[in-house]
């Protein structure tokens, strides 16, 4: 995994260390992504002063299909497009396909719509064991 955000920033295992990251794959066609998103942004507010991170990376294949939905949205974590084909490499045979990271490792993985409750469930957990950075 080595991809740059939007704003040119590279996200890799050193750019992660310390990090409890939710990776989430989606597009911008995909109407589950897309209902994901509210949720996603009110756990990644509840979650990143204690070393929580999510990566919403697209599998669009054009970037100008990206840019057009992104402009006048709000993202509060990094959008990463998936320049190197990622998700193949990761194993995504359905999206919205995400992946709890932890230490490099992937901790917990959901394909299709995860509750809220489930996803905070197993945030805790992994944010509670020693080697999650906590300020």
């Amino acid at each position: 995994f080595d991809l740059k955000d939007l704003n040119g920033n590279t996200w890799n295992a050193e750019a992660m260390k310390g990090k409890l990251v939710l990776v989430d794959y989606w597009a911008t066609w995909c109407a589950p992504c897309r209902k994901m998103m509210p949720m996603l942004d009110k756990l990644h507010a509840k979650y990143k002063a204690r070393g929580f991170e999510i990566l919403s990376v697209s599998i669009d294949e054009k970037r100008d299909a990206l840019d057009k939905f992104l402009k006048g949205r709000k993202f509060p974590n990094p959008v990463l497009f998936d320049t190197e084909k990622t998700w193949q490499k990761w194993g995504v045979k359905n999206i919205p396909a995400t992946f709890l990271v932890k230490d490099g490792q992937i901790v917990a993985q959901w394909t299709g719509k995860p509750s809220e409750k489930d996803l905070a469930a197993k945030i805790e957990v992994n944010l509670s064991k020693p080697g999650v950075f906590r300020p």
